[in-house]
């Protein structure tokens, strides 16, 4: 895992606005109201693991049979996730633990590959998926080149199979979505911080090269995220999508309740509210979700 270690790292862009991440409000998107909202209050209060375990699948797209073995223990003790401090100084190389992947668990085809090989392999078929479906990330920013300032560009997650082995961390999607899926559910504050710094803040520029190279690039020279990046960003752009048209609904219908939320956001008043959480919607790219 040492070789996988020194290839997940994050870059950090000093340059980047802070405007481009809203702490304040994902803090509120992740606060106990909200996460109050997100519970089914037609499920009893103590919810049954096979309600749960459908809930998650159907919120996160994860297959039933995952969900199950996410919430019984097997898969949330195997994705154990664990975050270096946001705040580490930039000259030190970030990194993000990865769950585990025993040479046993790969598929054929790979358990007899080197860590390195076996990345490669997984890069080749991205490769081939980046020429069908890649875009512009969904995210500003970009890395310096002698070429100039070059955005980022990703495999959207729909163009990525749940069965495909992810390069960066050698799991299939679906694992690597379950352990994400994980992270939100189950996380502390502090992981859930930290998955939506690397998402969306300054640490969201995961290098994805290798044998020196920061980024692996295009044809056109743009640097490539990991699909790994674009199934987090999946699963939280969905559930912070979700969390927001929540808090409409409530303020909706709850309007005596309403200058409190605003006060919670940081606003003057409830009708700031509307506007400020369609610019939200807007600014997170989550209105064609």
């Amino acid at each position: 895992m040492q070789q996988l270690m020194e290839n997940w790292r994050h870059f950090l862009d000093e340059n980047e606005s802070p405007e481009d991440y809203d702490a304040e409000f994902l803090a509120f998107l992740y606060s106990d109201r909200v996460n109050a909202l997100m519970k089914d209050p037609s499920l009893n209060e103590v919810e049954s693991l096979e309600n749960k375990a459908k809930r998650l699948g159907k919120r996160y797209g994860i297959p039933i049979a995952l969900a199950f073995s996410l919430l019984g223990g097997a898969t949330g003790q195997h994705l154990t996730s664990a975050y270096l401090d946001a705040t580490r100084p930039p000259e030190q190389a970030q990194q993000m633990e990865v769950p585990g992947v025993s040479r046993a668990d790969l598929p054929p085809g790979y358990s007899d590959l080197s860590n390195k090989d076996a990345m490669e392999k997984a890069w080749q078929v991205m490769d081939e998926k980046f020429a069908q479906s890649g875009d512009k990330a969904p995210v500003k920013g970009g890395y310096p080149t002698i070429e100039g300032f070059k955005s980022f560009v990703h495999i959207p997650a729909e163009g990525i199979d749940g069965e495909d082995i992810l390069p960066m961390s050698l799991m299939t999607a679906d694992e690597y979505k379950a352990f994400i899926v994980n992270l939100l559910e189950e996380g502390g504050s502090g992981d859930v911080e930290r998955l939506k710094n690397m998402v969306f803040g300054t640490t969201a520029k995961w290098l994805s090269g290798s044998d020196g190279k920061d980024f692996r690039v295009s044809d056109t020279g743009y640097p490539i995220l990991p699909p790994e990046w674009s199934v987090a960003h999946d699963v939280l752009s969905t559930d912070m999508e979700q969390r927001i048209y929540k808090v409409m609904d409530f303020v909706e219908t709850n309007p005596d309740l309403a200058d409190a939320v605003a006060a919670e956001m940081g606003l003057q008043g409830a009708d700031q509210i509307p506007d400020h959480l369609q610019g939200q919607l807007l600014k997170y790219d989550l209105l064609d979700k």
